[in-house]
């Protein structure tokens, strides 16, 4: 009985794996639903998503030294954040070495949800899609509001489906 339990608890927790670059994959992780194909007027999986800037809404404050992010979007409604990128390296957009996310167009809205690990926890992060403006993408976390620069991706950046 007791093993039962202990089973049981096991797979409600969850199992984290690591990628040979550090970043977790919760195996149990809520997978996104099929795509509405209407999304891709707001997204474009060929684009990546740089994070210039944020404001945090609830004290009309521009934050400073933002960590640098880039996003990528797939079709198959995964969604990637990734650090490290470099222009000049394909390899730089490897899935493997971007933090795991999924997508969800429901309604007319547009939902982010980003997997974190943290020292003191970890779990799901939410984004809602604002607007777009020129080359610009909005997007709502909380008080936040994260403005990206649209940026192209050479062709052969775009080699790469999610491993998760």
């Amino acid at each position: 009985m007791v093993r039962k339990i202990m089973a049981m608890a096991v797979l409600l927790s969850g199992c984290q794996v690591r990628t040979e670059y550090g970043k977790i994959r919760n195996t149990n992780a809520l997978k996104g639903g099929e795509v509405d194909t209407k999304v891709f007027s707001i997204i474009d999986t060929a684009k990546i998503y740089e994070q210039v800037g944020a404001i945090d809404t609830a004290h009309n404050e521009t934050l400073q030294n933002v960590k640098q992010e880039f996003v990528k979007f797939y079709s198959n409604g995964k969604v990637a954040t990734f650090s490290n990128y470099d222009p000049n390296d394909v390899s730089s957009l490897n899935p493997r070495k971007a933090d795991m996310g999924f997508y969800e167009y429901k309604d007319q809205n547009l939902k982010v949800r980003f997997f974190f690990k943290h020292p003191q926890g970890g779990g799901w992060v939410k984004g809602v899609y604002k607007k777009t403006v020129n080359d610009d993408f909005y997007m709502t976390s909380g008080s936040l509001l994260i403005r990206y620069k649209i940026r192209n991706l050479p062709r052969k950046f775009l080699i790469y489906k999610p491993d998760w």
